[in-house]
């Protein structure tokens, strides 16, 4: 009786006190490319460069001081949260739908980003449930992370 009422001070169950069922553990699934990482965490890079269409302007700023933190045409990052970025073969469709289709504008560059060399979360998440993932960069970028800046209209040669 002494041995049951020890194990009950320590907060295991005596004989006549049942365990409460275990839940079963969810099995951790491996993450694939497109689902949101842990905060503070990289995904695999994808293969290739990150893109972000964007006012010349804006980008002669962000060189000025060292980071560039526009999400999109008209909001920044303190505005959305990320920074939106494409993938070589989203960026027509991405620029069109910013600028105008085609966008005829002479005041636009491509950067190009380097993934490997980011220091904030990349994620890679869809617009709406069900749509094509987009790379999204949690932070500010730093100008040392864009390794090309191409005019418009881009060319993946």
């Amino acid at each position: 009786m002494a041995d049951d009422e020890s194990a009950r001070r320590a907060g295991t169950p005596g004989p006549e006190e049942p365990r409460a069922p275990q839940k079963p553990q969810k099995p951790q699934k491996p993450q694939k490319p497109g689902e949101p990482g842990e905060p503070g965490e990289h995904q695999e890079p994808p293969q290739g460069p990150l893109l972000h269409v964007t006012e010349r302007a804006l980008w002669d700023e962000a060189r000025a001081s060292g980071v560039y933190e526009s999400s999109t045409r008209g909001r920044t990052l303190g505005d959305v949260g990320f920074i939106h970025c494409s993938l070589p073969h989203q960026l027509p469709a991405v620029a069109a739908l910013l600028y105008g289709d085609p966008p005829v504008r002479d005041d636009l560059v491509v950067l190009v980003i380097d993934p490997a060399l980011l220091d904030v979360p990349l994620r890679f998440e869809p617009p709406v449930p069900g749509a094509e993932d987009f790379p999204h960069i949690y932070g500010p970028l730093r100008t040392e992370a864009v390794v090309e800046v191409r005019p418009w209209p881009w060319s993946s040669s």
